[in-house]
């Protein structure tokens, strides 16, 4: 029997954040600014960025990921993923 290892690959070993403010035409920097310490999600952030009244809801919030498998395929590797697989 084989061994079987899962890996959670967003902000773990690829730029999650990162790719998601560039579907949004944000930079990572700016949705930086209006994160609140404490918070894990980026849509506030992100809807901030977009000088948006109100944070947008979940489905608006992935309809420009929804459907693009490249999207996942595209993520940026951090620098110590390929290091850290290599072990």
């Amino acid at each position: 029997m084989g061994l079987t290892i899962l890996l959670d690959l967003d902000d773990v070993l690829v730029d999650f954040v990162g790719g998601i403010c560039a579907r949004w035409g944000v930079t990572f920097e700016l949705a930086c600014r209006h994160w609140k310490i404490g918070k894990w999600s980026c849509l506030e952030p992100i809807s901030a960025a977009l000088e948006l009244d109100a944070p947008m809801s979940l489905s608006e919030f992935w309809e420009r990921v929804r459907g693009r498998a490249l999207f996942w395929a595209e993520l940026r590797p951090f620098t110590w993923t390929t290091p850290l697989l290599e072990l």
